[in-house]
């Protein structure tokens, strides 16, 4: 018997972020449709928004990778509501692969012409997110879709680089009237296990129950039990990743809110009074923390999440959570080097009309059996 890890659908869901700086310096409204925001990237990238005189930012930050971690464009995909690698319902009920779909060709479209404009970078096809997280860092570009953590990095490199520079978090802009919902993703692949015919099965529970207290309880003792100013100070972990609660860290967003307001952290959990604590010495002055006030204070990316992708249901959930397919085992990695490998070139100027082959091959190399694998499992959950 196995127990799976709590997951969090909200903490990967993808957010514009945005200097708001630049926004203010040209003059520029804030991102509320899809058109904004290629206006944006646009002057980003040819208004000089750093003042410098010299055509050298950009407007959206890219890397080979295309989505995953950070830079993430599949928030911008999103706007457009298409969703790479992750399985939605047609209109007919069944899961299909957001990657093959014709709001795909549309975003992809979309990416090229930015690209073409300059306001992606030309060298993004070999760049890691540690490059580009160096050029955001120093200041050359305006936007990146990614997640609630990417104020405490990169973008705190770059505050504390330019004591102007400022950002702000958004939902994810429409490219029509119609919402755009952001994807997210749960990835079951940890589990908790107790072999069959164990004299004490119970004992994983009771680990589990464990952690809870001395990490997330009413008297956690994290310094004991987890960590100290982000360094490991366990001998002996009591497990891993072993507590959740239904909101994620979005609760911990809100409590910490509540204790702001009303100026008493007293009440407030361990970890909850530790962000607390930043987020009044970001106030005071300290922009060393200005990160943790972006993701947990008011007007941060948890803010962002609640508001928009929970209290308004905007959230696009992968349909699939089973267990790897036998043609995902056999045939997924070419899947996604095909997808990748393709992506890429139509970005980088390949003609749109590939998208088509592309879809034609990607049932053909095993897309088609995995589908079916996957609404036989679908249909199997009813």
């Amino acid at each position: 018997m196995a127990i799976p890890p709590a997951e969090d659908y909200l903490g990967g869901a993808p957010l514009l972020w945005v200097r708001t700086d630049w926004l203010q310096k040209l003059n520029l409204p804030e991102p509320k449709t899809m058109d904004d925001f290629l206006k944006i990237a646009d002057a980003f990238a040819n208004q000089d928004p750093d003042g410098n005189g010299k055509k050298d930012t950009y407007g959206l930050a890219a890397s080979k990778d295309v989505i995953g971690g950070y830079p993430d464009l599949s928030g911008f995909m999103n706007g457009y509501h298409a969703y790479m690698n992750v399985w939605i319902k047609d209109a007919s009920g069944q899961l299909v692969n957001g990657s093959i779909q014709p709001e795909m060709k549309t975003a992809l479209g979309k990416l090229q012409e930015l690209y073409k404009a300059g306001a992606i970078d030309k060298e993004f096809g070999v760049k890691d997110g540690g490059k580009v997280a160096e050029m955001q860092t120093a200041g050359k570009i305006g936007m990146n879709f990614g997640a609630m953590w990417n104020p405490l990095w990169p973008l705190q490199d770059n505050v504390n680089a330019d004591k102007n520079a400022e950002w702000g978090a958004f939902p994810i802009p429409s490219a029509d009237g119609t919402p755009a919902s952001a994807q997210a993703n749960a990835d079951f692949n940890s589990f908790w296990v107790v072999k069959k015919g164990a004299a004490h099965p119970e004992a994983i529970v009771k680990l589990f129950n464990l952690y809870n207290e001395k990490i997330a309880g009413p008297n956690a003792e994290p310094q004991t039990y987890h960590t100290v100013d982000g360094m490991e100070v366990f001998k002996y972990a009591l497990m891993a990743n072993g507590f959740g609660t239904p909101q994620g860290l979005l609760s911990v967003h809100k409590n910490v809110v509540a204790a702001l307001k009303s100026g008493d952290g007293a009440s407030l959990l361990p970890e909850e009074k530790g962000y607390f604590d930043k987020i009044k010495a970001f106030q005071g002055g300290d922009r060393a923390n200005w990160g943790t006030n972006k993701v947990f204070g008011e007007g941060g990316s948890w803010a962002v999440i609640g508001q928009n992708y929970v209290d308004g249901g905007l959230l696009t959930k992968n349909a699939y959570y089973g267990p790897p397919t036998p043609g995902m085992t056999e045939k997924k990695a070419i899947l996604d080097k095909l997808v990748l490998e393709t992506f890429t070139k139509i970005i980088l100027g390949s003609p749109l009309s590939e998208f088509d082959k592309f879809v034609s091959d990607w049932n053909k190399l095993g897309g088609e059996q995995i589908t079916k694998e996957v609404n036989d499992w679908y249909a199997s959950q009813s």
